[in-house]
């Protein structure tokens, strides 16, 4: 008895499954976003001096306290509560650093401290933790002159609406 031909659509069967599956759990998965965001420096600000200046100022004008331990060429905050979820606490704290004369990083450090006293870090940049965090420090740091790297400016968001 001859061999009985496999229709195209059975043979790819096991592929579109896969396919399915992956783009079922890949439409469950958290939007992942970077621990930092860059920004611009204002051509005013000539010296690395002048820069950590004015951050220090948009950090202490979005309500962070500055630690009292600093590096040299970095500004670090006293870590804060953002929010308490029963069995732990998540806690951020930033840091800023100048990189070169041209553009500055700001990294968030968020983490969980839990009731029993252990801590762990969070590797990823929720949505949550971005709409309580970067309206204020955003809006402080371009008070102070230094535009946030890829968005758009502001002129541009109230005149698109």
């Amino acid at each position: 008895m001859p061999p009985v031909a496999r229709s195209p659509f059975r043979r790819m069967m096991p592929a579109l499954a896969a396919c399915l599956v992956a783009g079922t759990f890949a439409g469950c998965s958290p939007r992942l976003s970077p621990l930092y965001r860059d920004y611009t420096v204002p051509d005013t600000a000539t010296r690395n001096e002048e820069v950590l200046e004015k951050l220090e100022l948009a950090l202490r004008d979005a309500d962070w306290e500055i630690a009292p331990d600093q590096i040299d060429n970095m500004i670090r905050t006293e870590p804060r509560t953002l929010s308490k979820w029963g069995l732990y606490n998540v806690t951020v704290y930033l840091e800023a650093v100048p990189i070169g004369s041209d553009y500055v990083r700001l990294y968030v450090h968020p983490y969980r401290e839990y009731v029993t006293g252990g801590r762990s870090k969070i590797p990823f940049f929720s949505r949550r933790t971005q709409r309580e965090l970067l309206p204020a420090l955003t809006e402080a740091l371009e008070a102070q002159g230094l535009r946030r790297v890829g968005a758009p400016p502001a002129d541009r968001l109230t005149s698109a609406q």
